[in-house]
Order: structure tokens, then C-alpha cells, then sequence
């Protein structure tokens, strides 16, 4: 059988719980390894060990990435498979209500560099008052 991974789900946003279902992987190995977009990505639930079926599920919080596509791979040290999982744009609010004139500051994750961004409210374009881009 060939190895195989898939996701739940099977795109989100940075900093969310995601699962990795593996079948194909080789029985009773230990530790299953994981890189996202070519770096290490540790499980959650570490150390995973493939069942003896050659299945495993092991969960992975969505490190920062560009939104868009990005290659996961998982490795046992003789099966490895890859799997295309897809990076959300997203954003956060520091406060979800207030009163006119009050502040609040927006987190935006998973945004390409130079990336036009938009803010709206109500359906109004706003200018924030300042920004502060890194990535």
C-alpha cells in the first residue's frame, strides 16, 4: 500500500488544530516526522506511532504561513507521503464591541508580502488611523 496523508479540515487559518490522517505508513514506526512548506513541524500529540494497521492521527497547529497552497509531508523513516494543505488568510479583533471613537487593533495573519489589504465596516471602506506591517 501506498503512503498516504489527508487533513481535517482541510485548510484553515495560522494558529488553528488540524489533524493528520495517515494510512500506507509503515507498522509499529516510531516517530513519525512532519515538515509544512519544507520546515519541521511538530505534532501536538508527539511522539506518533504508526498503529498496526499502518495508520496514525496526529494534530498540528497551522505555523505562520503565506496563505495559498503549502506541501505537508510526514515521514516514518521508510514510508513518507505528501499532502497539500491551504493556508487562510485571517484576521482578529482586539475588542468585538465597543462605542463610537473607541479602538481596536486588527491582526491579519497569513497575508503575502505587498499584499493589498482592505479594511471595511458595515460595508464602508475605512482608513486605519495607523498600521504597522511586518511579516
Amino acid at each position: 500500500m501506498v503512503a498516504a496523508i489527508t487533513f481535517t479540515p482541510t485548510n484553515a487559518k495560522v494558529g488553528a488544530t488540524v489533524a493528520i490522517n495517515g494510512t500506507g505508513f509503515t507498522p509499529a514506526a516510531t516517530p513519525v516526522t512532519f515538515t509544512f512548506a519544507g520546515a519541521g513541524l511538530t505534532a501536538t500529540d508527539a511522539p506518533i506511532t504508526v498503529a498496526g494497521d499502518g495508520t496514525f492521527t496526529a494534530h498540528f497547529v497551522v505555523p505562520a504561513a503565506i496563505n495559498g497552497t503549502n506541501v505537508v509531508n510526514a515521514d516514518d523513516g521508510t514510508a513518507n507521503a505528501n499532502g497539500n494543505f491551504t493556508v487562510d488568510a485571517g484576521t482578529s479583533l482586539s475588542i468585538t464591541s465597543g462605542h463610537v471613537g473607541d479602538t481596536t487593533v486588527i491582526t491579519g495573519t497569513g497575508f503575502g508580502n505587498a499584499e493589498s489589504v482592505t479594511f471595511t465596516f458595515g460595508g464602508v471602506a475605512i482608513t486605519p488611523a495607523e498600521a504597522a506591517i511586518t511579516s
